[in-house]
């Protein structure tokens, strides 16, 4: 499944999975080891179904790593953990842009020894057994730095393991005496499968959209795009490879280093074939860099003064020699420092606070350098405290921004660059305190505190519940000490706002802190409730909260407005109670709304709006239309089933008609009164009785006379 170099073409096909080559540290000998199967990084094993389930032997391309050996042998890849780390070379190496197939090369500095670990990621089942092998090849490279597969240096034996689950199984090879790289320049070293088997078909061209595909089994691909190995060599590492110093040609051994607080003095003695060498030095925060070239004597000594120390601070040298060999790192502590290192980039209201520590008793004057895109500017001075404390505050500073900062002190007879703080970024808001509340009655409390003793002024805004714009309460002035307050009154009792600080600086627009939301305390209705009866409705409330508050009950009858009807106090239980008697609507069914109003702090809230139907009453609407030339059809309403007449009477006051509608039940009714018996034209009167309560009304009908148009 690997790309064919000469070809260029790949399969199509497939989700890859990643193939990658680790180094670790070698010694005496040269150790390439591999591992087959093991999971998907990140992913754990999937098993599909099986193609077949004999054992089948795919076949695999070629596939290379580029490696670059040149004169910095290895010194250009030490790891910059600490000044004086193991001889281990830093795996996180930078890409060159060298391409190959228009695609990038991880290229490498490297000594004459070297490890390569391979990964090959199987999705076959835990249940599945493989045999795989591996065969390494190193390739000489053409000009353009693309592997000449022709120009095989060096083939390793073939060797096979057997697998039986999903875990990595590695394949080891060893040499002894140790590989070596027999010139400087470009290699290629060339991973070829020497054969896999498995009893899961991993790969056929039998399969949609392009003959490509896969169920299971075992795939070697690169994790990329949707081919597999679709971009090797690529800069994502899909082949890392590292390498450690193992033999040299010459030798060297440190005599002497001698370090005052404006100089090192440094020297090796050397071996026969050695006659000069390149000074190497780094800090624990520096990647190594030249600082000088030497000769030896006639007695093999190498000696190196070095008069561009910092005092305080810690170097480690290396001796690279003329035939690209290097010799270990030696670490120098340089005396006489001021003990300067940074401690912290703190925003403070607007401004950066920068804190450096010093030892303690060292009186010095320090000049402050800022880089931003323009690079370095000086800002300022500063000088330590009694406690060793360099504090700088940097107002002139864009919200958003990086930069760095630097002290310069003259330190032998130069300025010297110490206690670099990198990547200080200003924040527009996180560098406003939090705040802090305290409810009281119609009131809130809002404390907030800067973290230095300095007076600083902020804005403090307030949103009510349920708006979206901010108001603007003040600025407020904090205490010499940093500490604000402010209350905020009066306030809608049970109302929630929400609060903010804000503050603007020199080159930033308002920057704007945390929000706080808060509910101001207040009374605490609960339990409202209304029963209608025939002639009251009685309403009831539980009310806690403050003891002052002035509580009116409010009524509606749901087509007007709502009208204060009573004021109303507590009982020791916290109950609120209200009896309407005033129901002097006439309208059908009327119903109606009750709320509790509570005044505190001269600000009146409402509360428990409760709703409620009154019952029917007996009562007597008349006729529909009156006169009528037709029908008598009467209409009324009665309370309940209870038993109930209607009679009709002539003025001379004969019944003319009677009928029970007790039976017609609670509600509103109507009732054609002659559709039996038809009556004639004249004035009637109309009564309703139940329970010894009577209702009455009149009605006149005036019937039609013959060649005239009905009565309307």
């Amino acid at each position: 499944m690997f790309r064919d170099w000469r070809s260029g073409a790949w399969p199509i096909g497939g989700r890859p999975r990643r193939l990658g080559i680790h180094c670790r540290p070698m010694t005496s000998k040269s150790r390439i080891s591999f591992e087959l199967g093991g999971r998907q990084p990140g992913r754990a094993g999937r098993q599909g179904p099986s193609l077949m389930h004999r054992p089948i032997r795919l076949g695999f391309a070629a596939v290379a790593a580029m490696v670059v050996v040149g004169p910095a042998l290895g010194l250009h890849t030490l790891a910059a953990a600490g000044p004086c780390p193991s001889h281990v070379i830093e795996p996180a190496l930078p890409n060159t842009g060298t391409s190959t197939y228009d695609w990038p090369v991880q290229t490498f500095y490297a000594a004459d020894t070297l490890i390569l670990s391979v990964t090959v990621w199987r999705r076959a089942g835990a249940e599945h057994t493989y045999d795989g092998g591996a065969v390494l090849r190193l390739l000489n490279t053409y000009a353009s730095g693309v592997p000449d597969i022709d120009s095989v240096l060096f083939t390793s034996p073939a060797l096979v393991v057997h697998g039986s689950s999903t875990e990595p199984v590695p394949l080891v090879f060893e040499f002894n005496p140790p590989l070596r790289l027999p010139h400087p320049g470009e290699y290629a070293f060339q991973c070829r499968p020497a054969g896999l088997y498995v009893d899961l078909l991993a790969w056929s061209w039998d399969l949609p959209p392009y003959g490509g595909g896969y169920w299971g089994g075992v795939l070697w691909t690169t994790g990329r795009c949707c081919y597999p190995l679709c971009s090797y060599p690529h800069d994502d590492l899909i082949f890392r490879i590292e390498f450690v110093q193992g033999w040299t040609l010459g030798q060297a051994s440190l005599e002497r280093a001698d370090a005052q607080p404006c100089r090192v003095d440094i020297s090796w003695m050397s071996g026969s074939g050695v006659t000069s060498a390149t000074i190497l030095r780094r800090t624990a925060s520096t990647n190594w860099d030249s600082v000088g070239t030497v000769l030896a004597d006639g007695a093999g000594r190498l000696a190196f003064v070095d008069t561009t120390v910092v005092p305080g601070m810690r170097y480690a040298y290396s001796l690279r020699v003329n035939d690209c060999s290097s010799y270990g790192e030696n670490c120098v502590d340089v005396p006489g420092g001021l003990g300067l290192a940074p401690v912290s980039a703190t925003p403070v209201a607007g401004q950066l606070r920068l804190t450096w520590s010093a030892a303690v008793g060292r009186t010095f004057t320090a000049t402050v350098w800022r880089r931003d895109t323009g690079g370095w500017h000086v800002v300022g001075s500063a000088a330590p405290d009694g406690s060793g404390q360099v504090v700088f505050d940097d107002a002139h500073v864009r919200g958003g921004d990086d930069y760095d900062y630097r002290l310069g002190v003259n330190l032998c007879d130069r300025e010297v660059y110490l206690g670099q703080l990198s990547g200080v970024r200003m924040p527009c808001g996180a560098d406003l305190p939090a705040l802090a509340v305290q409810r009281r009655p119609c009131a809130l409390l809002l404390r907030w505190s800067t973290p230095d003793s300095s007076r600083h002024s902020v804005n403090l805004y307030r949103r009510a519940a349920g708006s979206d714009a901010w108001s603007l309460l003040g600025s407020v002035t904090s205490d010499s000490l940093g500490h604000s307050v402010y209350e905020d009154q009066p306030l809608l009792p049970n109302g929630r706002y929400t609060y903010r600080l804000g503050a603007t600086t020199t080159y930033c627009n308002e920057a704007f802190s945390d929000q706080l939301s808060i509910a101001v305390p207040g009374p605490q209705v609960t339990g409202g409730t209304a029963r209608a009866y025939l002639d009251h409705v009685s309403v009831s409330w539980s009310v806690g909260g403050p003891k002052d508050a002035v509580l009116k009950v409010y009524r509606t009858p749901g087509d007007t407005g709502w009208q204060p009807m009573a004021q109303v106090e507590p009982d020791d239980f916290g109950q609120v109670r209200y009896e309407d008697t005033d129901l002097s609507s006439t309208a059908p069914h009327p119903g109606y709304g009750y709320r509790l109003g509570i005044t505190q702090c001269g600000q009146e809230a409402f509360y428990g709006t409760v709703w409620t139907d009154l019952p029917y009453a007996l009562a007597l609407r008349g006729v529909r239309p009156n006169p009528t030339d037709g029908d008598l059809t009467l209409q009324f309403s009665l309370p309940d089933a209870a038993p109930a007449k209607v009679e009709v009477m002539d003025l001379a006051g004969r019944r003319v008609l009677a009928r029970d509608v007790g039976e017609l039940g609670a509600g509103e009714h109507a009732v054609n009164l002659t559709a039996e018996r038809r009556l004639p034209s004249g004035v009637y009167v109309i009564r309703l009785t139940r329970a010894g309560q009577a209702r009455t009304t009149r009605a006149v009908i005036v019937r039609q006379r013959p060649g005239y148009p009905p009565y309307r």
